[in-house]
């Protein structure tokens, strides 16, 4: 079967004081067409799950996007090393110099993405999932109420964990780009920048420590890794 894109469910998301891993979503509901993720460069592929190592339509993804790496992570209670504190990390605004590609086998979560005008846009993701999110782009995970995810993250190269926080990541070329190409339009909610505060992290999916270089191209190069399950994530602060 040809893997071809789906639609997302997204909405507004309302910046009550609910817990984070509730839907947050105003009364009555402030959906967000499909086409407004698609024109800030979100993309969705239904994939079965089953079988990952012999999917056409997953094959046919990597081969089209160019990934050569992968690995698998699980992130829940007793399975993610200082669990707190990285979900906190995923929740902190932040964006990568890269694709963010995860493949959902197991459990769920929420994204939330930035736009064009003010607001966090919310959507679910459940097992079969395939997301990406473009380089520069700035956005935020967590669990949902089932305090339980395991994702396939896809990378075209060796392995690269970058997270540069707001307003940090604005001064990039990586970050110029995206608006250029992405949010200089109108018609979708959200906001070009951010307001969080200022870091830069690594996020290492391994459990040897690695040097990070911060440069122009802000790269952290990690030892080579095809399929590394349930790899501890280390997450030292830079900067």
């Amino acid at each position: 079967m040809a893997a071809e894109l789906q639609s997302l469910v997204a909405w507004e998301f309302n910046p009550s004081d609910e817990d984070q891993r509730t839907d947050h979503k105003y009364t009555p509901n402030r959906p967000v067409p499909s086409r407004c993720l698609e024109e800030l460069g979100v993309l969705r592929w239904k994939i079965d799950v089953q079988n990952t190592e012999s999917n056409p339509a997953l094959e046919e993804i990597k081969q089209m996007r160019g990934y050569k790496f992968w690995e698998t992570v699980t992130v829940a209670p007793g399975k993610l090393e200082n669990y707190e504190a990285k979900l906190a990390q995923f929740f902190t605004e932040h964006l990568h110099p890269y694709d963010e590609s995860r493949l959902i086998l197991e459990g769920s979560g929420y994204w939330d993405i930035r736009g064009i005008n003010g607001d966090w846009i919310r959507f679910h993701v459940e097992k079969g999932d395939l997301i990406v999110l473009p380089p520069g782009m700035y956005h935020r995970f967590t669990l949902d109420k089932q305090n339980y995810i395991k994702a396939l993250l896809l990378y075209t190269e060796v392995p690269t964990r970058v997270d540069v926080m707001s307003p940090e990541g604005d001064k990039l070329e990586v970050r110029k780009d995206y608006v250029n190409k992405f949010l200089n339009k109108l018609g979708c909610p959200g906001p070009t920048l951010s307001s969080a505060s200022s870091n830069i992290t690594e996020e290492s999916f391994s459990s040897r420590s690695s040097d990070l270089g911060y440069d122009s191209e802000i790269t952290a190069k990690l030892p080579a890794l095809s399929l590394q399950d349930d790899s501890a994530l280390a997450i030292p602060t830079v900067g």
